[in-house]
């Protein structure tokens, strides 16, 4: 399970010294993305797992130079990364948890209902 945070910041230098605060804290860069104003905002969204029903508010949310920072906090790291970036006001925010797929990810299980119990 991964905790999805994601808090809407008033510019990209905020969002940005709040990932680098969550780095210092052991959270690696590719569990964070900061998405600004530019490009195709809608496909920066879903590549980051923002869901669905979020985008169209922080789409529009990122107009005027505001910038979005999304955390993918692995399991037992969700209230530490909401701890960090919580201590920097936001302008918007959400929380909560993303079931994730592992089949794919972890095919040497030896048990099939249970993807996550792997053997040499």
């Amino acid at each position: 399970m991964t905790t999805l945070v994601t808090r809407l910041y008033k510019d990209k230098r905020t969002a940005s010294d709040v990932a680098q605060s969550l780095m210092d804290h052991s959270f690696r860069p590719a569990m964070l993305d900061v998405i600004s104003a530019g490009g195709d905002i809608q496909n920066q969204l879903k590549a980051a797992q923002v869901p669905s029903a979020l985008m169209e508010d922080y789409a529009s949310g990122l107009q005027g130079g505001n910038a979005l920072l999304v955390v993918r906090a692995p399991f037992g790291n969700g209230r530490s990364a909401t701890r960090i970036v919580d201590e920097t006001d936001a302008l918007a925010g959400d929380t909560r948890y993303v079931r994730k797929d592992v089949s794919l990810r972890h095919r040497n299980s030896i048990l099939t209902d249970h993807p996550r119990f792997m053997s040499r």
